[in-house]
């Protein structure tokens, strides 16, 4: 059995860790381009308009609302603190219900250290996408467990805002589809439409 306070230490070690390298880290090409679009809408200038690029829209707009928090390259490196230890703990709440706590844990913590592994502590699309697409999954788990169609519509909700911050975030969605029906083993119209009907919303 795992001793849970050594894996908490670890676990806040690397969080630590991990909050040293998001500050004092460089903030790259492609965060210097996030930023300088999101200050650009906030002076009422447009993607694609006034600036170009190829990404989806949804990373400007969600950096362009914490640069309205607070018009600093810092917000930008606080959200990205708090964005991947809000993952962490969703894979938490994941792993507890479909396991136990101390998955939960390791799961928090395993995403944890592949930060540090695949540079999830740079201002990147990559770590948003993974917010948005773990509390997907989230509410998939909450309508697996419940039956209630109404996490289907949260988790297309949820897919298609990070479907907007980049595209691979699409293939969950097209996942999510064919487990619903496999589930069921037959096409489910009612619990098909909430999960697209969430999905649209942030597409439309």
């Amino acid at each position: 059995m795992i001793r849970i306070k050594p894996v908490l230490v670890l676990g806040t070690a690397i969080t630590l860790y991990l909050t040293y390298l998001s500050l004092f880290g460089e903030l790259g090409v492609d965060g210097g381009a996030y930023l300088t679009v999101s200050q650009g809408i906030l002076r009422g200038q447009l993607p694609y308009v006034d600036f170009v690029d190829h990404k989806p829209p949804g990373i400007y707009y969600i950096f362009a609302l914490f640069l309205w928090v607070w018009n600093s390259v810092w917000m930008i490196k606080i959200s990205l603190i708090l964005i991947n230890l809000s993952t962490a703990f969703i894979l938490y709440l994941i792993a507890t219900k479909l396991w136990n706590g101390y998955t939960g844990v390791i799961a928090g913590l395993f995403y944890l250290t592949g930060l540090i592994i695949y540079n999830g502590y740079m201002v990147l699309i990559e770590p948003y996408m993974s917010f948005f697409i773990s509390l997907s999954f989230f509410g998939y788990v909450l309508f697996y467990q419940s039956k209630e169609p109404k996490y289907l519509f949260l988790s297309g909700l949820m897919v298609g805002i990070a479907t907007i911050l980049k595209q691979p975030a699409l293939f969950l969605f097209f996942g999510l589809l064919l487990c619903i029906n496999l589930i069921n083993q037959t096409r489910n119209l009612k619990n098909n439409t909430y999960l697209v009907s969430g999905f649209s919303i942030p597409i439309l």
